[in-house]
C-alpha cells in the first residue's frame, strides 16, 4: 500500500479499496485486484509515469536556470522501454483518444512538449535502464554493470595492488606509515 501511495497515486485509490478486504478476500475482490494489476501493465500507465519524469525534469532544469546555470542546450532527454507509449507520441493527435481523459490530457501535454524541441524522448530497452539495478534481483555480472553504469568504483580492486606490497613490507615503508603527525 505504501508503495501505491508513494509512486503510484494513479491507482492508489483502488489499491486502499482492495487493502479492506485483505483479511478476507472474495471473487470479485480478486477481479478487481486482477484489474489493478492490467492497467499497471498497459501503456497507459507507461505514459502518466513518463509524463510525471517530464513533468519532474522540467522542474528540475527551471530550477538549474533560475540558479543561474545554463546549458548549450536545454533540451530534455528522456527514456522509455515501451515502444507502443513511444508510438501514441509519434501518431497524428486525432486518434490518440483513449477512455481514460486524464491519460489524453497528459499524452497531449508531452506530445506538445516533443514537438516544441523541449522534450526529447528516447527508446532504451529495460536490461540498460540504470533503474533496473533499483527494482531487480541482479546476478553478479549485472550488479558489476550497475555499479559502472552508476559510476561506483569497486574499492576493493584498487585495494588490491596496495594489499600485496604490504605483504611484503621493507622497513622504510613501515616507518613511514608512523610518521603520522599526533594533532590529526
Amino acid at each position: 500500500m505504501y508503495a501505491a501511495v508513494s509512486t503510484r497515486p494513479d491507482v492508489a485509490f483502488a489499491v486502499s479499496r482492495l487493502a479492506r478486504f485483505l483479511s478476507n478476500p472474495g471473487p470479485e475482490h480478486h477481479k478487481a485486484a486482477d484489474k489493478v494489476l492490467c492497467y499497471l501493465k498497459r501503456h497507459h500507465a507507461e505514459l502518466l509515469a513518463l509524463a510525471q519524469g517530464v513533468k519532474e525534469g522540467k522542474y528540475v532544469l527551471r530550477l538549474l536556470l533560475e540558479l543561474d546555470i545554463r546549458f548549450q542546450t536545454p533540451t530534455l532527454h528522456v527514456y522509455c522501454d515501451n515502444q507502443q507509449t513511444l508510438g501514441l507520441l509519434e501518431k497524428d493527435a486525432p486518434r490518440l483518444r483513449t477512455k481514460l481523459r486524464h491519460v489524453d490530457i497528459h499524452n497531449h501535454w508531452v506530445r506538445q512538449e516533443v514537438q516544441n524541441g523541449d522534450v526529447q524522448v528516447h527508446y532504451m530497452p529495460t536490461k540498460d535502464m540504470i533503474a533496473n539495478g533499483l527494482t531487480k534481483a541482479l546476478n553478479r555480472q549485472e550488479h558489476h554493470i550497475f555499479l559502472k553504469q552508476i559510476r561506483v568504483d569497486d574499492i576493493g580492486e584498487r585495494l588490491a595492488p596496495q594489499q600485496k606490497d604490504m605483504e611484503n613490507p621493507d622497513i622504510e615503508e613501515l616507518l613511514s606509515l608512523n610518521d603520522m603527525p599526533d594533532n590529526i
